[in-house]
């Protein structure tokens, strides 16, 4: 196996000290050839932003979507691979990831929060960041289909960024943390999933395909782990977005089912995380399938923190 070099490392340090102040880079990045595996919401477009990142796109490049071809909008969650190009982030591949896709089942009265899948959604206008090509929360009905993008938060509900109606009837899809087994069935949020693709499988994060039955159980017709390692470990730099889920001491956090640990002790000083703290971390994969944070920082510091859903603990039964 070849040794694995630093520098990738070092080139994508180099872009976030330098692009976010101005949305261009100083200095000659052109020699290095690091590529960059991102994971987070896109948060503008001219240019792209994400993590903090200034990304170069093609406008003839291919977005992938979890149900098909789509276009790249604001608020979208991304898994994205980038790399350096005469001194500048350039993507080499997008797919948009979308949380929970199909009909809304409820809407609280004061309509900041559905189900849809068995999926609570809480909808926040200061963190709603789709623009005027998204789908407005007062125009919501129970019945409607939609894409919803966001992320978890600690307990599990998704925080959405942006809403998008979608046809009726289909397949539908859901992304998350497989909470518990029973027999040949799991949970998902409040959502019962068979298959047999399930049932020797390790409770881990997933993105489950398929048909809702009569009875409600969504019946898999694919099921995609989420990688022991961000990427699979191609990429010698990850940037992750996500909720805090727990602390580990001072050593570290965790998103969703992934450990994030400092590099150094300096790393992440004065933010005092916390379940619920939306943050971007930066670092390299590790071989346990966590990440070696070098840099962390809030994603929305203006805002106040959304108060923690109350989480059940994965637990296997027979």
């Amino acid at each position: 196996m070849a040794q694995r070099r630093s520098r990738p490392l070092v080139a994508a340090i180099a872009m976030v000290m330098l692009v976010p102040a101005c949305g261009q880079p100083v200095g000659s990045l052109a020699d290095l050839d690091g590529a960059v595996g991102i994971v987070g919401t896109v948060r503008d477009l001219a240019p792209v932003r994400i993590n903090g990142l200034v990304v170069a796109t093609d406008a003839a490049m291919r977005i992938e979507a979890d149900h098909g071809p789509a276009a790249l909008r604001t608020g979208q969650v991304v898994s994205l691979e980038a790399r350096q190009v005469g001194g500048t982030l350039t993507a080499i591949a997008v797919r948009v990831r979308f949380e929970v896709s199909g009909p809304i089942e409820d809407i609280a009265a004061d309509g900041r929060s559905l189900r849809v899948l068995g999926q609570s959604v809480v909808i926040d206008p200061d963190r709603l960041i789709g623009g005027s090509t998204a789908l407005r929360p007062s125009a919501l009905t129970v019945g409607q289909w939609l894409h919803v993008s966001g992320l978890r938060d600690a307990g599990g509900t998704i925080i959405a960024s942006r809403l998008d109606e979608r046809p009726v009837g289909g397949e539908v899809s859901v992304r998350g943390l497989i909470e518990e087994r029973s027999g040949p069935n799991v949970r998902i949020g409040d959502l019962t999933v068979s298959g047999t693709d399930l049932t020797d499988q390790p409770l881990a994060e997933a993105r489950i395909v398929g048909s809702r039955r009569s009875d409600g159980v969504l019946e898999a017709r694919t099921v995609e782990f989420e990688p022991r390692m961000p990427f699979r470990g191609r990429f010698e730099t990850v940037s992750l977005e996500g909720f805090v889920r727990g602390a580990l001491l001072r050593q570290g956090f965790t998103i969703g089912a992934r450990e994030v640990r400092y590099a150094a002790a300096g790393v992440g000083r004065g933010l005092a995380l916390v379940p619920g703290q939306r943050v971007h971390a930066l670092g390299r994969p590790a071989a346990d399938g966590g990440v070696i944070a070098i840099q962390v920082s809030e994603a929305d510091p203006a805002l106040p923190r959304p108060p923690v859903t109350t989480r059940r603990e994965p637990a296997a039964t027979e």
